[in-house]
């Protein structure tokens, strides 16, 4: 079905809509992630974590905008771990690479690994596989993190 520009404010007004009724629980709870390894000293980090029906997109898929926040949320979260408590961690760049679709509802490990750690910035690489296809990743992609104290 063709959107002609006279209906695109009504389609817009109701995904936002839409988006004010749903649950403002942060991402990273909203994808009940856990930790299943942890390697400080060879970087390496592994999490669980879980998709819901509404992360869908309109092709019936993982939206694309949730796998950059699984992996922006994961990488985050070492990033935070590996600094002091009082210090301020943010996504300076990330970048995502889909290569196989994620169907919401599917468990998911998360593979975090340390590229480099500087004083203030910190780089990892990360990768997202379906649990049941370890053999082929869905998602891939990197994280540069600065680090405020």
């Amino acid at each position: 079905m063709e959107i002609h520009d006279s209906d695109i404010g009504s389609v817009l007004r109701q995904m936002l809509r839409d988006i004010r009724d749903m649950d403002p629980e942060p991402i990273g709870a909203m994808f009940r992630f856990e930790l299943e390894k942890c390697d400080p000293k060879e970087g390496a980090y592994v999490f669980r974590c879980g998709t819901l029906p509404w992360m869908t997109n309109t092709a019936g898929v993982l939206h694309g905008g949730m796998g950059a926040a699984i992996m922006d949320q994961a990488m985050s979260f070492v990033a935070r771990a590996v600094k002091p408590a009082q210090a301020a961690t943010m996504t300076v760049q990330l970048q995502v690479e889909h290569h196989r679709p994620i169907v919401p509802g599917e468990k998911l490990r998360v593979f975090v690994s340390t590229v480099s750690m500087g004083h203030t910035l910190m780089n990892f690489r990360c990768e997202v596989f379906r649990q049941e296809h370890m053999d082929r990743p869905c998602l891939s992609g990197s994280g540069i993190f600065y680090n405020k104290h």
